[in-house]
């Protein structure tokens, strides 16, 4: 994703080990990507991205929220850092959750103003690409 970005783009990157973010900036290094990265660990309770609200043009939460004991937490976090337009793949493994259980997760982002914008097709996996709404307004996130 660091690539993807180009030089004048960032990549925030958040997650609960400390371990797996010293792995991610030791492999940017390597790379060179490093200037491209922020790299977070969070606390458990709260992803740590209160600075970058309205700033995110896409993000990633794939094989995770199922295992998020605040789901509500989480996706309001990600849906205040998410800038107009920008977009959410959600993922997660089918063998990890039904469809019912996928289904119920997304709706809670239906709230904060989202709508469907794809499908994709990710084998074994329930995924879906929103975006948020033009001109939104919601207890969550002000767009």
């Amino acid at each position: 994703m660091a690539r993807m970005v180009g030089v004048s783009g960032k990549v925030v990157c958040v997650d609960l080990q400390d371990k797996m973010i010293k792995d991610l900036v030791k492999q940017a290094e390597q790379a060179e990507l490093l200037d491209r990265i922020d790299a977070r660990t969070c606390d458990g309770n709260h992803l740590g991205i209160e600075d970058i609200g309205g700033a995110v043009d896409f993000t990633l939460i794939f094989a995770l929220i199922h295992e998020v004991p605040d789901k509500d937490r989480l996706l309001a976090e990600i849906v205040v850092a998410v800038k107009q337009h920008g977009k959410i793949l959600i993922g997660e493994l089918k063998g990890h959750v039904s469809r019912d259980y996928f289904d119920k997760t997304v709706s809670i982002v239906w709230e904060a103003g989202f709508e469907a914008v794809d499908h994709p097709k990710i084998p074994k996996s329930h995924a879906i690409v929103i975006r948020k709404k033009l001109h939104y307004v919601s207890g969550i996130a002000s767009c």
